[in-house]
């Protein structure tokens, strides 16, 4: 999705409006979320309790649970088509497809499966939640500590065979090519947004991190540096 959005809001000139949008908004809210976190060490309802009892500042620790369970939605889906994937690579039934057309042809056969959809979905949030129960050292940071280089393993391997299709360098043009005359008021608030998705900010997340943060962790420059891993 954030290459298609770049490349229709004004390519180069969108990634620096979302650098900035993500230095100069992005990193001190996330600052203060890993804050309130560290200080009430509870979570987003409890922490707004905590530090304002009585007070409407409390609805905005259950908005972001809200907002968590409605992106987990989201993902909940897009994570059960991913494993599905992964399950029919290993399996072989997915081959070379010979053209874009194909490849979605094949998607679309896929999603029209109900149930099979469902049994994906189902599978992917059963370990999500198998993660999850055991904690964020146990569960969360272990499975990360394998995921996330294979995440960017995965991601090196794609960008290194996306260079070498025909028309890559055309790609790159779009992408990264700056055109301001695309770049409105619409483009910055697409930027602010696509900044707020991509650093979970808003819904608790980052806040609930914080309160399992001990205090000798700086949280100014742990902050600068899930910012700068993140955009990259």
């Amino acid at each position: 999705k954030f290459p298609y959005i770049v490349g229709q809001n004004g390519g180069g000139a969108f990634v620096l409006i979302y650098i900035l949008c993500t230095i100069a908004i992005g990193l001190p809210i996330m600052l203060a979320e890993f804050t309130i976190g560290r200080k009430t060490s509870l979570n987003p309802v409890g922490a707004f309790q905590s530090l304002k009892p009585g007070t409407h500042w409390v609805k905005i620790g259950y908005m972001g649970v809200l907002a968590g369970f409605f992106i987990l939605s989201f993902y909940a889906v897009v994570g059960g088509w991913t494993l599905a994937y992964v399950v029919k690579a290993f399996t072989h039934t997915i081959s070379n497809f010979s053209s874009p057309k194909e490849a979605g042809q094949f998607f679309g056969s896929f999603i029209s499966n109900t149930w099979e959809v469902l049994v994906y979905q189902a599978l992917f949030m059963g370990i999500c939640v198998g993660i999850v129960l055991r904690g964020i050292q146990g569960g969360i940071e272990r499975a990360c500590k394998i995921l996330m280089p294979t995440l960017v393993i995965i991601l090196i391997l794609l960008m290194f065979r996306a260079l070498t299709l025909p028309g890559a360098m055309a790609g790159v043009e779009f992408y990264l090519k700056p055109d301001f005359s695309k770049v409105g008021p619409q483009t910055i608030l697409i930027a602010l947004g696509q900044a707020f998705f991509s650093l979970s900010l808003g819904m608790g997340c980052m806040l609930t991190y914080g309160s399992y943060l001990p205090e000798r962790e700086n949280l100014a420059s742990a902050t600068v540096y899930v910012v700068i891993f993140d955009t990259m």
